[in-house]
């Protein structure tokens, strides 16, 4: 991150690496906090970035992913370490217990014979993917409309 800084102050902005199709960052080191009140996140080289938090959380803030989605939107994963102990195992009581089979065609089969049916959420949403996908490649490659073109299908896909 220094070394991508330092080209910044020369004239370049820092790149993305492109890992597994999603373009982030690792901040492992150093000083990572966050200001409660202000609602700010401080990672090196960048103070007080405006953040929402999902949730609070304590203990030690061990490594910030800071991450950006295909639509544009940046997200801050941290990971945090509490230095608790594993729970205790409780003992399986025959009254209280339910057998839970994932599946493809049904989402859930219990033990008591109850099926919950598969959402299929992208299977609703298809026909409107294709459509989209299909103008997209009849754009230019490079151009402004072909990028426009993705940036709704990734918003189809839901990034």
């Amino acid at each position: 991150m220094d070394k991508a800084y330092q080209h910044f102050f020369r004239g370049g902005f820092p790149n993305y690496k492109n890992r597994g199709g999603r373009q982030s960052f690792q901040s492992p080191c150093n000083t990572r906090e966050i200001n409660w009140e202000s609602s700010t996140l401080t990672i090196p080289k960048i103070l007080d970035i405006q953040i929402t938090l999902s949730r609070k959380f304590e203990g030690k803030i061990k490594t910030v992913t800071v991450s950006i989605t295909p639509t544009g939107k940046y997200f801050a994963s941290i990971l945090v370490d509490q230095d608790l102990k594993l729970p205790v195992k409780p003992m399986i009581e025959e009254g209280n217990t339910l057998g839970i089979d994932l599946g493809l065609k049904d989402f859930v089969i219990t033990s008591d014979g109850i099926k919950i049916p598969s959402p299929k959420f992208l299977r609703q949403k298809i026909d409107r993917l294709k459509i989209l996908q299909r103008r997209a490649s009849h754009h230019r490659k490079g151009s402004g409309k072909r990028k426009k073109a993705n940036f709704r299908v990734a918003v189809q896909h839901g990034g």
